[in-house]
Protein backbone atom coordinates (compact mmCIF):
# COMPACT_ATOMS: atom_id res chain seq x y z
CA UNK A 1 0.00 0.00 0.00
CA UNK A 2 2.75 2.35 0.58
CA UNK A 3 4.56 1.77 -3.05
CA UNK A 4 0.65 2.64 -4.65
CA UNK A 5 0.69 6.04 -2.11
CA UNK A 6 4.25 6.76 -2.95
CA UNK A 7 2.89 6.49 -6.76
CA UNK A 8 -0.58 7.80 -6.12
CA UNK A 9 0.21 11.59 -8.39
CA UNK A 10 2.50 10.26 -10.36
CA UNK A 11 0.62 7.34 -11.86
CA UNK A 12 -2.89 7.53 -13.94
CA UNK A 13 -3.65 3.57 -13.08
CA UNK A 14 -2.29 0.67 -10.84
CA UNK A 15 -2.15 -3.13 -12.29
CA UNK A 16 -1.33 -5.79 -9.93
CA UNK A 17 -0.75 -8.84 -11.41
CA UNK A 18 -1.95 -11.48 -9.46
CA UNK A 19 -1.58 -14.11 -12.58
CA UNK A 20 1.53 -15.93 -10.98
CA UNK A 21 0.04 -16.42 -7.44
CA UNK A 22 -0.95 -19.65 -6.44
CA UNK A 23 -1.80 -19.15 -2.88
CA UNK A 24 -4.17 -16.56 -1.44
CA UNK A 25 -3.62 -16.25 2.19
CA UNK A 26 -7.23 -15.11 3.23
CA UNK A 27 -6.34 -12.33 5.92
CA UNK A 28 -3.58 -10.73 3.56
CA UNK A 29 -6.73 -10.93 1.49
CA UNK A 30 -8.95 -9.16 3.82
CA UNK A 31 -6.13 -6.59 4.79
CA UNK A 32 -5.70 -5.32 1.62
CA UNK A 33 -9.70 -5.28 0.45
CA UNK A 34 -10.03 -3.01 4.01
CA UNK A 35 -6.77 -1.14 3.37
CA UNK A 36 -7.77 -0.26 -0.98
CA UNK A 37 -10.50 2.12 0.24
CA UNK A 38 -8.57 4.13 2.79
CA UNK A 39 -5.71 4.55 0.37
CA UNK A 40 -6.91 7.90 -1.20
CA UNK A 41 -6.66 6.73 -4.85
CA UNK A 42 -9.69 5.93 -6.75
CA UNK A 43 -10.85 2.23 -6.71
CA UNK A 44 -11.20 2.79 -10.41
CA UNK A 45 -7.26 3.20 -10.73
CA UNK A 46 -6.55 0.17 -9.11
CA UNK A 47 -7.15 -3.03 -11.39
CA UNK A 48 -6.21 -6.79 -11.02
CA UNK A 49 -4.67 -9.05 -13.55
CA UNK A 50 -5.94 -12.85 -13.27
CA UNK A 51 -8.28 -14.60 -11.37
CA UNK A 52 -7.61 -14.10 -7.82
CA UNK A 53 -8.17 -10.50 -8.71
CA UNK A 54 -11.86 -11.27 -8.34
CA UNK A 55 -11.12 -12.53 -4.60
CA UNK A 56 -9.03 -9.07 -3.83
CA UNK A 57 -10.87 -6.73 -5.54
CA UNK A 58 -13.59 -4.03 -3.92
CA UNK A 59 -16.31 -2.49 -5.88
CA UNK A 60 -15.20 -0.46 -8.43
CA UNK A 61 -11.63 -2.11 -9.62
CA UNK A 62 -10.95 -3.45 -12.65
CA UNK A 63 -10.45 -7.31 -12.86
CA UNK A 64 -8.50 -8.54 -15.96
CA UNK A 65 -8.25 -11.49 -17.21
CA UNK A 66 -5.39 -12.40 -19.66
CA UNK A 67 -5.57 -15.66 -22.15
CA UNK A 68 -2.91 -17.48 -20.86
CA UNK A 69 -2.27 -19.43 -24.58
CA UNK A 70 -2.64 -16.70 -26.25
CA UNK A 71 -1.60 -17.90 -30.07
CA UNK A 72 1.28 -15.95 -31.03
CA UNK A 73 0.53 -14.07 -34.13
CA UNK A 74 4.34 -13.53 -35.95
CA UNK A 75 4.62 -10.30 -38.12
CA UNK A 76 8.68 -10.83 -38.02
CA UNK A 77 8.82 -7.69 -35.68
CA UNK A 78 10.01 -9.68 -32.70
CA UNK A 79 13.08 -9.14 -31.07
CA UNK A 80 14.87 -12.11 -31.75
CA UNK A 81 12.30 -13.69 -33.76
CA UNK A 82 12.86 -16.68 -35.21
CA UNK A 83 9.75 -16.80 -37.36
CA UNK A 84 11.00 -14.24 -39.65
CA UNK A 85 13.94 -16.83 -40.31
CA UNK A 86 11.35 -19.09 -41.15
CA UNK A 87 9.41 -17.05 -43.20
CA UNK A 88 12.03 -15.66 -45.02
CA UNK A 89 13.66 -19.24 -46.37
CA UNK A 90 10.16 -20.03 -47.15
CA UNK A 91 9.37 -17.46 -49.51
CA UNK A 92 12.82 -17.61 -50.59
CA UNK A 93 11.89 -21.73 -51.50
CA UNK A 94 8.25 -20.53 -53.01
CA UNK A 95 10.17 -18.06 -55.05
CA UNK A 96 12.48 -20.52 -56.58
CA UNK A 97 9.82 -22.83 -57.23
CA UNK A 98 7.95 -20.31 -59.13
CA UNK A 99 10.66 -19.34 -60.82
CA UNK A 100 11.90 -22.71 -61.94
CA UNK A 101 8.36 -23.26 -63.23
CA UNK A 102 8.44 -20.24 -65.30
CA UNK A 103 11.30 -21.17 -67.30
CA UNK A 104 10.42 -24.65 -67.13
CA UNK A 105 7.38 -23.66 -68.95
CA UNK A 106 8.66 -20.97 -71.09
CA UNK A 107 11.55 -23.53 -72.32
CA UNK A 108 9.26 -26.36 -73.75
CA UNK A 109 7.70 -25.93 -76.96
CA UNK A 110 5.28 -27.86 -77.98
CA UNK A 111 5.74 -29.97 -81.37
CA UNK A 112 2.77 -31.39 -83.23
Amino acid sequence: MQLLHARKDSCKRFFIDVRQVTRLEQEAAASLRASLPLSQIGMQRIAFKGRLGFELAVGGNKVLIVPENAKHVCRGTCPDCKCRHKKARARARNEARESAAAHGASGRQHNP
